[in-house]
């Protein structure tokens, strides 16, 4: 069974996609599931689950922004947003924690390399689980200061891990997916989580920069004309970086997840 996490749409300030642009191009893929997680709402999920119509199952989901980072919390309801402590379009990183706990929710600290995991790390305990693999983390040197970070976050921390694609258009949904050894999902939200946070393979390639360059200089609804000028100079670099990459072929990796002792 294969799951597709970590998905935005137009509920996000980042994103133009289409609701059912996303859940037709899953199918298409073949994903059993997908997390929709817009930048604080479940707006987005909602919509999907309405639009899905049983064809795929559609987990509940959100990218809240804290003191600590973005967490991703997967299974929960829209009292989270309309309840959690926040100021302004912070909420704060406990009372989510509690919040989501108390619905039987997971979190994810999602993209660590870009949290507060760089300088503290004693919040990981509070989490279910990081997002070891995000397929947006672009150049070089950010993907080996995470991987490291990651590593550094997991000797420290009996946590799961999950991989996320951050979508932010339709096609980057062919980045990255999970899949589990399991002929059905479960229909318990509670066996779901099981799932998630139990064994697991992740296939994952690298987003091209100019997929991600051009949704940020075309899809930002919030960032002014020096966002866009740094954007359009990533998208011109970009055409040479994917030209070279695609040279090479730009492959699915793979790392399998397994309980310690196997």
């Amino acid at each position: 069974m294969r799951i597709c996490s970590h998905i935005h749409t137009y509920h996000s300030h980042d994103s133009n996609a289409k609701v059912e642009d996303i859940v037709n191009k899953a199918i298409l893929l073949g994903y059993d599931a997908i997390v929709i997680t817009d930048h604080n709402t479940t707006k987005g999920a909602y919509e999907a689950s309405e639009i899905a119509q049983g064809r795929i199952r559609v987990v509940i989901g959100a990218e809240f922004n804290t003191e600590k980072g973005h967490i991703l919390c997967f299974n929960i309801d829209n009292q989270v947003e309309e309840n959690c402590i926040r100021e302004g379009n912070l909420y704060d990183f406990y009372d989510l924690v509690r919040k989501v706990h108390e619905q039987n929710g997971l979190l994810f600290l999602a993209h660590p390399i870009q949290s507060r995991a760089t300088t503290e790390l004693g919040f990981i305990e509070y989490l279910d689980g990081i997002e070891i693999i995000n397929s947006r983390v672009e150049s070089s040197f950010a993907v080996k200061a995470s991987r490291e970070l990651n590593r550094e976050i997991l000797k420290n921390y009996n946590t799961s891990v999950i991989s996320g694609c951050d979508a932010h258009t339709v096609k980057e949904l062919e980045s990255t997916y999970m899949e589990f050894q399991v002929s059905d999902l479960p229909k318990e939200e509670s066996e779901l989580n099981k799932l998630l946070l139990g064994d697991k393979a992740i296939y994952f390639k690298r987003t091209p920069y100019t997929i991600i360059a051009w949704n940020k200089l075309t899809q930002n609804r919030v960032n002014g004309w020096q966002y866009k000028v740094k954007q359009i100079a990533k998208l011109i670099l970009g055409v040479f970086i994917d030209f070279i990459i695609a040279m090479g072929g730009n492959k699915f990796e793979t790392i399998r997840i397994c309980k310690e002792g196997k």
